[in-house]
């Protein structure tokens, strides 16, 4: 069941054994789906918005100009 949700197995027995004792066999079959919503949830916030590191990026070009040197005839 660990590698279908992408969780340690230990992180997986740990939780059943707490939802058997919480809340009996119910709580041991609730376990898994719920330490697997909030395994995907943690991911999500804390995860890094690449919209907004590329706006970063961006405003850091805004003050730099990119010219190319005039073609000058040499008299």
């Amino acid at each position: 069941m660990g590698r279908a949700v992408a969780i340690h197995p230990l992180a997986i027995v740990l939780a059943i054994a707490g939802g058997a004792v919480m809340a009996g066999i119910v709580g041991a079959l609730l376990a898994v789906p719920a330490l697997a919503f909030l395994n995907s949830a943690i991911r999500v916030l804390t995860a890094e918005d690449p919209a907004a590191e590329e706006a970063a990026m961006e405003a850091e070009d805004e003050g730099v100009v990119h010219a190319e040197p005039d073609d000058v005839d040499s008299a």
